[in-house]
């Protein structure tokens, strides 16, 4: 199967637009990091955005971006409560893990908390200055619902590792389908990246991390897809 170039399938103008935008990228606050990830998973992203400023709010946290709120500070004021507390009057947010046989996304981002602060992670600065992140990788991956390890990498992206990048549908598609790679594997995947990034830096020097390659490919798909849709309603 040829394999094609993403300077070929994504107009220029969502480059443009991602460089003329760049900011910083996810959370200081390890917490929010953690809720942004649980909560995104087969999702409407714009759910997430909704519990995440809920749970800013009620936290009194006054900017979701800059201020620090610890796993000790969460737990010291949510410790307590059950996941049905957290999910109806904290993140105002009922969504599961799994429609089949799966917990609240708010028991699981409880339990990744926990998780992280027994094990003496209670910044991102702590997560990102981990030498081997394989130990505390499988204690979250027993949480219900997190066994893939797909939102431990959207952590470490969120908490500002740039060399990360979210796997979900839209990108299996882009990579897998769009481009021509095939069915991939984790390690595949993350060399198709490096490829395109490569292919892509060379035009775009500013572009220089594969989340910010993630970043413009999500961002293309998402309008694609939606434009499909509009399409097929209007059939």
């Amino acid at each position: 199967m040829n394999k094609k170039s993403t300077l070929n399938i994504i107009d220029q103008s969502y480059f443009k637009k991602y460089i003329a935008n760049i900011r910083p990228y996810g959370f200081k606050s390890l917490v929010l990091c953690v809720i942004d990830s649980v909560f995104s998973i087969s999702a409407v992203y714009s759910s997430t955005i909704r519990t995440l400023d809920d749970f800013v709010d009620h936290a009194g946290i006054k900017d979701k971006h800059k201020d620090e709120y610890t796993c000790e500070a969460f737990l010291n004021c949510y410790g307590n409560l059950s996941g049905e507390e957290l999910a109806n009057n904290v993140f105002r947010n009922r969504q599961r893990t799994s429609t089949v046989n799966g917990i609240l996304k708010a028991q699981a981002v409880k339990e990744y908390i926990q998780t992280f602060f027994k094990n003496g992670i209670n910044t991102t600065k702590d997560l990102l200055s981990l030498q081997d992140e394989t130990p505390i990788k499988i204690q979250i991956q027993r949480i219900k619902g997190q066994g893939s390890g797909i939102t431990f990498h959207y952590v470490m992206m969120l908490a500002g590792d740039s060399n990360r990048y979210k796997r979900d549908r839209q990108i299996d598609e882009f990579f897998q389908d769009i481009l021509g790679y095939g069915k991939l594997t984790n390690a595949e995947l993350t060399e198709a990246f490096r490829e395109q990034l490569r292919i892509v830096n060379e035009k775009y020097p500013e572009i220089d991390n594969i989340r910010g390659l993630d970043s413009i490919i999500w961002g293309y798909m998402s309008e694609r897809t939606a434009r499909q849709k509009q399409i097929d309603k209007c059939k």
